[in-house]
């Protein structure tokens, strides 16, 4: 899951690099920042706390379904509507597979006890 993670972001910025900046869609508030840098190191405190065993894998899994459901913008299009078919088609790629994501970490949570 962590390459699909790192496949997602250079799929997003490839994605950025064709927008026309002076697109509303594409503009970026100082906000998303903030919210980029908090779940840098929120993932990266817990990254360390699994890896110095101060976590089990029971609570590292629901971690990551947090994040993981966090993620989803199920209602992102009731509130805009994309730019161009291809921000469209990615951001729909994008749920879905974040959305596998989230199943994968549930089925694996179920096996553990």
């Amino acid at each position: 899951m962590a390459s699909e993670e790192k496949d997602h972001a250079v799929c997003l910025r490839e994605l950025s690099e064709h927008l026309n900046p002076s697109d509303s869609f594409t503009q970026v508030s100082p906000y998303c920042y903030k919210i980029l840098n908090y779940t840098k190191h929120f993932l990266d405190r817990h990254i360390k706390n699994v890896q110095r065993k101060k976590m089990g894998r029971r609570r590292a899994i629901i971690v990551a379904i947090r994040l993981e459901l966090s993620m989803l913008e199920r209602k992102s299009f009731d509130i805009f509507v994309p730019a161009s078919e291809e921000i469209k088609n990615v951001m729909i790629r994008l749920n879905n597979e974040t959305e596998e994501h989230a199943d994968r970490l549930w089925q694996m949570l179920s096996r553990i006890k």
